[in-house]
């Protein structure tokens, strides 16, 4: 009976042990997997010969009203059109993707629950989280609940609340702001405020909103949240009623009393404006997997008709329209072939390419005319040669000067050697080599000298034997 219970205790603490180490490999695996994931980032911005991409190839963009404006094809980082770039313009509402930035990387648990400051509430004006139910002081919202409010209704106060959270001064938030900027590249950008409300000494340029609203798109939670519809903010500790938050970016949501700006596909980011600012919208679409980011600033309006959200439209149409992401060159594609040596059965190889080589090109492109593949063999073939044995590269081209992509030539096939050819060019080779050649001219001085010396020492024997002779005769 006791052998028995023993037996018992030892099974159960087997089982414990062994689910001890599944639970312990399992976390591993998981760790490592996540470590190893790759983590998307943003793109650099390129041109193309110093040029943006719809310049560069000849695509007329309709009218555009606003004074700047900027479009960015997020996959390659490709600059498809620009207007006054680096003119500095006020930000009006577009500053609250940097103030989003900075907050969500300094609020590790955006379900925190964060109280409003009288001073906060104060120094709000504007567009508040509910035009009749402002945030309160003392009042508790999570963080989430405030870039909602933030993001989605573009409210002011919410801005203000969570700036003093991370740096517990408005004044002390514009410094991480500025700081930010600086980090992405945006040198042209100063932040004054995290709100948007103006102040002359706050300026920016589309060229650096792209590149900040390019860096805003790979932060997860800010895309889900400046893309939403609605949001709901439950009853505070301060107020029983319910905050219904609408998305204001008329590209997100239909508006029936308003002009139809709605666009499929719009992820965000931000709509606004300011009397000095004028109209601004920064835009990120996607569809057909392909991503566009658009900035319009200082655009106007009439009383039917904002400006701003025809030039985000007119941008986007243009890029989804004339531009598709093409394949240049298909992997398995035969794309030369070259001679091998010392081969049993072949005397040549095809080399094919490795991968596929796709690229941001326009949709009616002359591939024919327009791309180049450049053939690029680094290595002489001689057997045995591998199925996928590397021998160059292959480099797609477009117009001649822009290199799309390049992927290795290899081999698609297996070739012996021969033993016999091999034999004879073991042997070619060391009757050609270096060090046999050196050899053979060494040895062909010494003997040379060999030869002089014994004709000199015959000489000098002959003389001695003639001058005996002669003393004899004597």
């Amino acid at each position: 009976m006791k052998k028995s219970g023993k037996s018992f205790f030892c099974a159960k603490v087997f089982l414990f042990a062994a689910a001890a180490v599944q639970i312990l490999l399992s976390v591993i695996i998981y760790a490592f997997a996540e470590e190893t994931q790759p983590v998307p980032s943003p793109k650099d911005f390129c041109y193309y010969d110093n040029l943006p991409f719809a310049e560069f190839a000849d695509i007329e963009v309709s009218n555009i009203e606003a004074y700047a404006a900027v479009a960015v094809n997020l996959e390659t980082g490709s600059v498809m059109y620009e207007k006054n770039p680096l003119q500095k313009v006020y930000p009006a509402s577009t500053v609250k993707i940097m103030t989003a930035i900075v907050a969500l990387e300094n609020i590790p648990d955006i379900d925190v629950m964060i109280y409003a400051s009288e001073s906060a509430v104060k120094a709000s004006s504007g567009t508040r989280i509910n035009p009749t139910n402002p945030i309160k002081a003392g009042e508790g919202f999570t963080a989430r609940e405030l870039l909602y409010a933030l993001l989605v209704t573009g409210a002011n106060d919410a801005a203000n609340v969570l700036a003093e959270y991370v740096s517990g001064t408005i004044e002390d938030f514009c410094v991480l702001m500025n700081e930010k900027a600086k980090e992405i590249g945006a040198k042209y950008t100063n932040f004054t405020n995290p709100t948007g409300l103006h102040d002359p000494e706050m300026v920016t340029t589309a060229y650096d909103m792209a590149l900040i609203a390019n860096y805003a798109y790979y932060i997860n939670d800010l895309v889900k949240i400046a893309g939403s519809t609605n949001y709901t903010i439950e009853a505070t500790n301060l107020s029983s009623e319910r905050r219904y938050l609408y998305n204001r970016n008329r590209m997100i949501r239909r508006v029936e009393s308003e002009t139809d700006y709605f666009y499929s596909g719009t992820l965000g980011l931000s709509a606004g404006s300011t009397p000095e600012g004028g109209n601004c919208v920064i835009a990120v679409a996607e569809r057909d997997g392909l991503t566009y980011l658009t900035v319009v600033m200082n655009s106007s309006s009439t009383e039917t008709e904002n400006f701003a959200y025809r030039d985000s439209i007119t941008l986007l149409d243009m890029c989804f329209d004339n531009f598709a992401m093409q394949k240049v060159a298909a992997k398995g594609e035969m794309m030369c072939e070259i001679p091998v040596a010392l081969a049993e059965s072949s005397d040549h190889i095809t080399l094919h390419a490795a991968e596929d080589i796709t690229a941001l090109l326009p949709v009616n492109i002359n591939k024919d005319e327009d791309i180049i593949l450049k053939r690029l063999v680094y290595e002489d073939a001689k057997a045995p040669v591998s199925e996928g044995q590397i021998f160059g590269e292959l480099v797609a081209a477009y117009k001649g000067t822009i290199t799309l992509g390049s992927t290795a030539l290899v081999s698609n096939s297996t070739i012996d050697r021969s033993t016999l050819l091999y034999i004879l060019d073991v042997l070619r080779r060391f009757f050609t080599g270096r060090w046999f050649i050196t050899a053979l001219i060494t040895a062909a001085v010494l003997f040379a000298i060999y030869c002089f010396l014994y004709y000199k020492a015959y000489k000098r024997k002959n003389k001695n034997r003639n001058r005996n002779r002669n003393i004899y005769r004597r």
